[in-house]
């Protein structure tokens, strides 16, 4: 388990932020069930389970799928034997090993919603260099309690640590306890640092969450089918997690195929039987493009469903996403090409093209044949010039809004003595970049990619009278840019 720093400046700028990791037990990369674990043992990510004594009670810890509050998950702790001779009871513990320049005079308070049916035994506590502050304990109804406690922030350089659990000198009782949320926050009083009431917003980024997201890159899975790729931090993980405006963090695992890939013949639901695809009211068509997005679920707060749509992501069109899908309830991930547009030819204008995505730069990988270059053909002819102005939309000779660079690639087929291009980009000089293979007596096939600005367009001019192609083979888009910081 890595340290957790903690920067006062993002505290200071973002007072809502929960400092703590994993405080709403969503990631469980250790396992999901610990029969009777040793002390220090990390169960659910950033958690730590502490008991001792001469005789260390029998402990089992594992993740409730049913027992949550806010959900999907919480965290729970069944004492089998109470064991004796204990001095710290039983807890699960978080250190947070340093607040960077600490702010003195706040209050750093600790918020926990807990479910048990065992009076006087379960308890918070936060805790600065050996210094305690402790909750009230639970009155054991049965249902979530709020627990709260605080503590002045001093200059003691021990660490700090949170703990839940039975948090009492002597034996501990036979029990079980749910906990669906721990939340640290720091305030002017105590009372800033805690929060009231069922909605705790458990699933909102903490510290870490934003320092270390990274938007899951799309991938190509078949000519039906595109996908998320896993982004958690840890290497082993398999699960892919988005966050949404309001700072939910929402995830699904690689298994959840229905809910991870988008299939382009099936149509999106995210309430019921949850399923992938494009929304509601359109179907699949030829040459077009695809804005992906990820879509809350309305049946299970902890996941998301991907849609394909036609409306791109711009500004203008904000009003009519929120509209269809919820604010705060969507996602952009990234556009995907529906069609090669085969200049003189037929076939694949319904098949995904495969693509490789990374930040918010996407490289197309699928060409015609053994013919060059990649991508969706924007323009084609037998001239001696070629001109292709871009046009913006999602058809099948424009290019979507969002993207501000393109890969421009072309190509030129025939036969003859001068075969070649020179390639003009818009205001760019005129002699471009010129190409040639003398002395062909067969068909071939010459090509080059090249990176413009959208707004530029292109032009070739050809040698000779031959075919002609300029293509999509890649784009950069400016909605995705700036979120390439990885997971780590």
């Amino acid at each position: 388990m890595g340290r957790r720093i903690v920067n006062n400046s993002l505290l200071d700028s973002k007072p809502d932020l929960n400092i703590l990791v994993n405080g709403s037990f969503r990631v469980w990369n250790q396992g999901v069930d610990f029969n009777n674990p040793p002390s220090a043992t990390e169960v659910a990510d950033g958690w730590l389970l502490y008991k001792a004594g001469g005789t260390p009670p029998t402990v089992d810890v594992a993740r409730s799928t049913t027992n949550f509050e806010n959900g999907p998950y919480a965290i729970g702790i069944q004492c089998t034997a109470g064991g004796s001779g204990l001095t710290d009871g039983v807890s699960i513990f978080q250190p947070l090993y340093n607040i960077e320049k600490r702010p003195m005079n706040k209050y750093l308070s600790v918020t926990v919603r807990l479910k048990t049916s065992t009076a006087n035994k379960w308890r918070a506590s936060i805790n600065i260099g050996g210094t305690v502050s402790y909750s009230s304990y639970h009155t054991g109804s049965g249902n979530y309690e709020t627990l709260t406690a605080s503590i002045l922030i001093n200059h003691a350089t021990n660490g700090i640590g949170v703990a839940v659990g039975m948090l009492q000198t002597g034996d501990v009782a036979v029990s079980f306890a749910f906990v669906d949320s721990v939340i640290v926050k720091i305030g002017t009083s105590p009372a800033d640092g805690v929060l009231e009431g069922y909605n705790l917003t458990v699933s909102k980024a903490s510290l870490k969450d934003l320092l270390t997201y990274r938007r899951p890159d799309l991938e190509w899975v078949s000519i039906t089918e595109i996908g998320v790729a896993p982004n958690t931090y840890r290497l082993s993980a398999t699960e892919i997690v988005v966050m949404f405006p309001d700072g939910e963090m929402r995830r699904v695992l690689g298994s959840d195929t229905n809910l991870r890939r988008m299939n382009i013949t099936e149509t999106a639901a995210n309430t019921g039987t949850l399923n992938s695809g494009l929304r509601s009211g359109i179907s699949e068509a030829a040459n077009t493009w695809y804005a992906i997005y990820a879509w809350k679920s309305l049946d299970n707060d902890g996941k998301f469903v991907l849609v394909g749509d036609t409306t791109p992501p711009s500004i203008s069109n904000y009003a009519t996403l929120n509209t269809r899908y919820g604010e705060n309830a969507w996602v952009f991930l990234g556009y995907v090409r529906n069609g090669m547009n085969v200049f003189g030819g037929s076939g694949q204008d319904l098949d995904l093209l495969r693509f490789n995505q990374h930040a918010g730069v996407t490289i197309f990988v699928t060409s015609v044949g053994s013919r060059y270059p990649m991508g969706t053909t924007l323009a084609g002819n037998t001239t001696g010039t070629l001109n292709y102005t871009p046009t913006t939309g999602m058809g099948t000779t424009d290019l979507p809004d969002t993207i501000g660079h393109v890969k421009w690639g072309t190509q030129i087929s025939g036969t003859g003595s001068g075969l070649g291009f020179s390639i003009t980009g818009g205001v760019l000089p005129t002699n471009g970049f010129l190409f040639e293979d003398s002395g062909k007596t067969s068909v071939a096939y010459m090509g080059v990619e090249v990176w413009y600005p959208k707004t530029y367009g292109l032009e070739l001019k050809n040698t000779i009278t031959q075919a002609m192609t300029i293509n999509c083979a890649g784009f950069i888009d400016l909605a995705l840019v700036g979120q390439a910081c990885a997971l780590r």
